[in-house]
């Protein structure tokens, strides 16, 4: 408990997470991937953004937020990027997890609304 109000200290978004539902559950290794893409939201450009959150056992330990390096003429394109990006991410981090034989099936959730 000492260290978790050392990080709250440190960190005090970490608070403001807890308030939001974010909470690390230990014993638990699931890893679970969320995905999501806006469609040309850079208005000079044109250009969408990728975004895309890793949990493991419920704390963010991947994450990204990039404009996509080629314009995607609809939503639908758009959001397959970035669920690419998140499935490769997924995918590193799965092996990454098994050399620590922390086994388990990844769940990627990807935004549909397109």
């Amino acid at each position: 408990m000492e260290r978790l109000d050392q990080v709250q200290t440190d960190f005090p978004i970490s608070e403001g997470l807890v308030r939001l539902g974010g909470k690390y559950m230990p014993g638990r290794n699931s890893l679970i991937c969320y995905s999501d893409a806006d469609h040309g939201g850079d208005t000079t450009t044109w250009r969408s953004t990728t975004g895309f959150v890793s949990l493991f056992s419920g704390a963010a330990i991947s994450w990204l937020s990039q404009i996509q390096a080629s314009i995607a003429i609809s939503t639908t394109e758009a959001e397959i990027v970035a669920a690419s990006e998140a499935a490769k991410e997924t995918i590193w981090l799965k092996r990454l997890l098994c050399e620590m034989n922390l086994k388990g099936t990844p769940t990627l959730y990807v935004d549909n609304e397109a």
